[in-house]
């Protein structure tokens, strides 16, 4: 027996995740604005968390877990991360359940790079 075929239906709340959507497109961008002008000035790290506000897990080089080689099976963005943490003497992590921001330091704790992604 032959099931007849269902139209295309999209449930009441696409529109939510559509937008929700957008909105990270724009946080994304409004960080990464942001990221940029405090790389200009090199800001220090301190100035980075009052800015952006909020809290950075930082791994120094010299840590267990420092992150500076990417795995085998690693994404193009985890190589990119892996590479400006080789250049860094501390990579700094937070994350919200849509963004994900590393900053990279230098040996004073200023910004020399970012890199945000969802």
């Amino acid at each position: 027996m032959k099931t007849a075929k269902r139209p295309l239906v999209f449930p009441r709340t696409a529109p939510l995740f559509l937008m929700a959507f957008l909105d990270v497109g724009c946080e994304m961008r409004e960080r990464g604005d942001a990221l940029r002008a405090l790389m200009a000035t090199n800001a220090p790290r301190s100035v980075v968390e009052s800015t952006l506000g909020c809290r950075f897990q930082i791994t120094a080089r010299d840590s267990p877990s420092w992150v500076g080689r990417a795995p085998t099976h690693a994404s193009s963005w985890q190589r990119i991360i892996a590479e400006k943490a080789q250049r860094s003497a501390a990579v700094g992590h937070t994350s919200t359940i849509d963004l994900q921001t590393y900053i990279f330091l230098d040996d004073r704790d200023r910004l020399i790079d970012f890199e945000v992604g969802s």
